[in-house]
């Protein structure tokens, strides 16, 4: 319960702030409707990252865990990321064009990766402390220190 829970809590905040970020984008830039697009993948990318954690929690739960399932999200979106820029770049039909589409780029790339940031936080703020292991070996059922 306490990994759904975190889950559903990590998935409102994160698209709250990615949806936030995307509407921020679009006013500073004077959007239009195709701005929809970037609020779009902005939901999708939290249901996506919010799936990958909800696993990680159930399988792992630890949080060099979290850590290492942060790090390849972020890469795989980074993949993904620098594929459309690539995409953009080559398929403008010049300069001016390829400018014009920056901020839509940027309210598509920006909000997933902030997404991604504040999921891997407040999983691995939520996952459980770990015991400590004590430095001097103990001995018997009574846990007495040699």
């Amino acid at each position: 319960m306490r990994s759904f829970l975190t889950s559903l809590f990590a998935l409102i905040v994160s698209l709250f702030i990615g949806i936030l970020i995307a509407q921020a984008l679009a006013v500073w830039s004077n959007g239009s409707e195709e701005w929809l697009v970037a609020f779009g993948l902005a939901m999708l990318v939290a249901g996506a990252v919010t799936v990958v954690f909800f696993i990680e929690q159930l399988a792992f739960g630890t949080r060099k865990a979290a850590y290492v399932t942060a790090l390849i999200l972020t890469a795989i979106f980074a993949l993904v990321a620098g594929m459309l820029v690539w995409a953009s770049i080559t398929l403008s039909t010049g300069p001016a064009d390829a400018a014009r589409d920056g901020p839509l780029i940027a309210g598509i790339v920006l909000p997933g990766l902030a997404i991604i940031l504040i999921q891997w936080l407040i999983v691995r703020w939520r996952v459980p402390q770990s015991a400590e292991i004590p430095v001097q070996p103990r001995f018997g059922r009574g846990g007495q220190l040699n």
